[in-house]
């Protein structure tokens, strides 16, 4: 049996009470090293949204190949994440590539831009309870997009969402830190738009000169490599 730090077991955040099970020595470092954190994406002036695209009841403005784009943009799904990245299209078998874009399929839509998109299930089984995408608006060939409703978006509520960011905040959530420090939090398959916004983060600035370190290898982010110490990297 191990005597447990209370500030390591329950943490207020705002109006929040969040409760964090640590079931090894490691989970409590990471949670301690965490704690040091000052801010969230709140604080740092994003918002994380879910996407408003429900299959079922958009049927009618759904569609299903490239030849269709001339009346609609593209629909991405959680399959679309693809080692950090949003490939489109893809062929994704029962699943529509594309959305109508006309003025009665306009609350459904998003205007193109910089996102990172975050799949809001995870498999039972697997170690990667979060999986994240970077969407980049200089590879979008239309102003509107749609997302699926099995993705959480983050969007930056004012000013430039700069791809430094981006590709910053994507790295941070694909870590194996931050997915070491969710499971302490989730205990489910689930990952809701409140926890992502919640979730513990460095300045800006950090974010900032630790992306210009992160380099892509096979495919994947290296800021699994990434030691927090004192709430800075190392």
């Amino acid at each position: 049996m191990r005597n447990l730090v209370y500030k390591n077991v329950i943490a207020e955040n705002n109006d929040d009470v969040i409760i964090r099970i640590p079931i090894s020595e490691l989970d409590e470092h990471i949670i301690t090293e965490f704690s040091k954190f000052k801010f969230n994406l709140n604080r740092l002036g994003f918002k994380t949204s879910t996407g408003p695209v429900v299959p079922f009841r958009a049927r009618d403005y759904l569609l299903s190949n490239k030849r269709c784009l001339q009346n609609g943009v593209p629909l991405i799904w959680m399959q679309n994440i693809i080692n950090g990245k949003i490939v489109w299209p893809i062929p994704i078998k029962g699943k529509n590539i594309a959305i109508v874009s006309d003025e009665s399929s306009q609350k459904l839509l998003i205007p193109k831009d910089n996102y990172v998109l975050v799949k809001r299930l995870s498999s039972k089984e697997g170690k990667q309870r979060i999986s994240a995408g970077v969407l980049l608006r200089k590879n979008l060939n239309s102003d509107f997009i749609g997302i699926e409703n099995h993705l959480n978006y983050i969007r930056k509520t004012k000013g430039v969402f700069t791809e430094h960011e981006a590709y910053g905040i994507a790295a941070l959530l694909n870590s194996k830190l931050y997915n070491k420090y969710f499971q302490t939090i989730n205990g489910n398959t689930q990952v809701n738009a409140t926890e992502i916004m919640n979730l513990p983060m460095p300045s800006l600035e950090i974010i900032n000169t630790a992306t210009a370190q992160f380099a892509f290898l096979s495919g994947k982010y290296a800021a699994a490599w990434c030691v927090f110490k004192g709430g800075q990297f190392q």
